[in-house]
């Protein structure tokens, strides 16, 4: 039977006093305990923006390329940045058949059961981030509205729109771009990503119904980007 092949990782902040040894250390015995064969041991030690993790991105290029079958690490919260990211990459770890143990949490996916334990918590936190995640938008749109009526004293926000009109220009069959565009006619302002991300929320909330926004999307089509004009 094969070597198990695994690669240590973990990141350290500030409030770290021990340093990256100590912690390596933890996991490596672990590792040793199991049997594992170490391929690397990786450490983002220092405080960086997520998007500079080297260590982290050196971890699923191995997983990718197929040269190890587990991450040991002491928790989620220090193996992912985001949990958009724990998603992603665990989705595509489960794909490539990589297994991982986070000590501080009690995981081990190397086994049946502990697969489905992540799998059940990766699913309850990606919908725990789309909930979020469209709440906040739509609080962004209502309180751009209400700054519009001199009604809101918050701070900054990505949309100057009333959510209203977002679901009336969508189920007007408009495209993206001709929305931003009657939006600025109007008065109002709003990014390409953050439209498009209201709409597809308020089509999960069935507040826009995606079949009729996507027959007069047709129409309009037909008629050459007329839009349909709308009675009084």
């Amino acid at each position: 039977m094969p070597e198990t092949r695994c690669a240590l990782y973990q990141r350290t902040s500030l409030a770290d006093d021990d340093g990256p040894d100590k912690g390596l250390e933890r996991l490596r015995r672990h590792a040793q305990a199991k049997g594992f064969a170490i391929v690397e041991e990786l450490s983002d030690s220092r405080p960086r923006p997520h998007h500079e993790r080297p260590e982290f991105k050196r971890l699923k290029e191995l997983a990718a390329s197929d040269q190890i079958d587990v991450v040991v690490t002491t928790s989620l919260s220090r193996l992912f940045p985001s949990v958009r990211v724990a998603v992603k990459v665990w989705d595509e770890w489960l794909e490539r058949d990589v297994g991982l143990i986070a000590l501080d949490d009690l995981i081990d996916t190397t086994s049946t059961a502990g697969r489905q334990q992540m799998r059940t918590a990766v699913k309850t936190l990606a919908d725990m981030d789309r909930q979020r995640h469209a709440e906040a938008t739509q609080c962004g749109l209502i309180a751009e509205s209400l700054r519009r009526k001199g009604q809101y004293r918050g701070g900054h926000v990505k949309a100057v729109v009333d959510r209203l009109e977002v679901i009336e220009l969508a189920n007007m069959g408009l495209s993206y771009r001709a929305m931003v565009k009657e939006i600025k006619k109007r008065g109002g302002q709003i990014s390409y990503g953050t439209l498009y991300r209201a709409v597809q929320d308020l089509i999960e909330a069935g507040k826009i119904d995606r079949a009729l926004r996507e027959e007069r999307a047709q129409e309009i089509s037909d008629r050459g980007g007329r839009p349909r004009k709308q009675a009084s």
